[in-house]
């Protein structure tokens, strides 16, 4: 087996560690099953690719590592930082360290990760069991769900086939049903920049889909309250009993109390804001959130004031700049890499991530985030890109 298809399974197993480590729980907790395979994952990626170390990734790392202990010296709570601070550094290295050496294709990505998708589409039967059950969350199901959903539209662009889109059907009706409401939101909004991102905007059958599209959103949410009570009925009748299309219902009717909308949230969104009022100039660092909760919560559930909390307005801006005066550098290279299936992927699992980040997911430990970030950094850093042919489609 080549590097190649190794550093390919390890980043498909570092997607669903999570959901696999589930499938375990009478052995031993899932959290601790999902650590062991991370730091499994880490060990193979450094041996499978000790050869293939570049200056950028050991530079990412050297600094990583500077920021961590510089940040731990400075603040009450130094076990917060390290907390965060080495799980960033265990998770983003495995990502940033298979993608920064070139040696593993999106395209074989894409067709593998599909395979694993509709395997574990099969598997939810299981899941739903589990999850009756209270062994795990609709927080666990509903992110198996939107997994298998990036995975099967990303790659339906390229092999377009019905049992694609029912599969992809499936998964969203999971987690419209049993999971979360904003990773469900986020999901259907990804589908959409995928529609967008893969097609080609010449063709007429784009804007026929298109407004196809966007006439059938339409007549859908203007029927929205009646179609989800006639749903939530009848899952009802069938002994399913739905908190999200519960908590949806209720938010259309204008019932919902913010305890419910915000799960938790309420206490930690005041916390935050006010805390950055008075100390968001300058960067506060890794393990605010844990600090200002007493240790309750471990992120501000929000990406935006999570990234001011750590770098403050002053590195937010300059982070910013950083940026923008990257991509006016890159320009011309943008306009190549833009049609490039790695720049299209990357672009979808970001603008996913996103999505996800208004009301939660810490980016520190989210897989989807992660990759995406190793791969916009493996096309902007290694020098061979710009003269790589661009890819094609599988």
């Amino acid at each position: 087996m080549n590097n190649n298809n190794l550093n390919t399974w390890i980043i498909i197993t570092f997607i669903y560690a999570s959901s696999i480590s589930i499938l375990f729980f009478q052995l031993s907790s899932p959290f601790l099953i999902k650590s062991m395979i991370i730091v499994i994952l880490l060990i193979l990626t450094v041996i499978f690719n000790t050869q293939k170390m570049n200056r950028y990734f050991l530079g990412y790392l050297i600094g990583l590592i500077i920021i961590i202990g510089v940040n731990a010296l400075f603040v009450e709570n130094p076990m917060y930082v390290l907390g965060d601070g080495i799980n960033l550094l265990i998770y983003s290295t495995i990502p940033l360290y298979i993608f920064s050496t070139q040696s593993i294709r999106i395209e074989e990505l894409l067709m593998k990760w599909h395979k694993v998708a509709m395997g574990f589409t099969l598997l939810m039967p299981i899941y739903y069991l589990l999850r009756m059950n209270y062994v795990i969350t609709y927080y666990e199901i509903g992110l198996l769900a939107y997994y298998n959903i990036l995975a099967i539209f990303i790659y339906n662009k390229f092999k377009k086939s019905y049992l694609n889109l029912f599969m992809g059907v499936v998964n969203l009706m999971i987690l419209g049903i049993l999971g979360s409401r904003m990773v469900f939101v986020s999901s259907i909004l990804s589908i959409f920049v995928i529609f967008l991102v893969f097609s080609s905007k010449k063709k007429l059958s784009y804007y026929i889909k298109f407004f196809s599209v966007v006439f059938t959103s339409l007549i859908v949410f203007t029927n929205l309250l009646g179609l989800l009570n006639a749903l939530n009925v009848s899952l009802m009748n069938r002994g399913i009993n739905s908190r999200n299309l519960s908590l949806f219902i209720q938010q259309l009717q204008g019932t919902a109390t913010n305890d419910s909308i915000l799960s938790g949230r309420q206490e930690i969104y005041p916390l935050v804001i006010e805390y950055i009022k008075e100390n968001g100039f300058f960067p506060s660092g890794f393990g605010v959130a844990r600090t200002l909760t007493q240790g309750k919560y471990y992120h501000s559930h929000n990406f935006i004031t999570e990234i001011i909390l750590i770098f403050g307005f002053f590195g937010l801006v300059l982070l910013g700049a950083l940026i923008l005066f990257q991509i006016y550098k890159n320009k011309n290279r943008l306009k190549i890499l833009a049609k490039s299936t790695d720049m299209k992927v990357a672009l979808v699992l970001l603008s996913s991530f996103l999505f996800r980040s208004i009301t939660g997911t810490h980016f520190v430990t989210d897989v989807i985030f992660l990759i995406s970030i190793a791969i916009l950094l493996s096309l902007f850093a290694v020098n061979g890109v710009y003269n790589r042919t661009i890819k094609g489609v599988i």
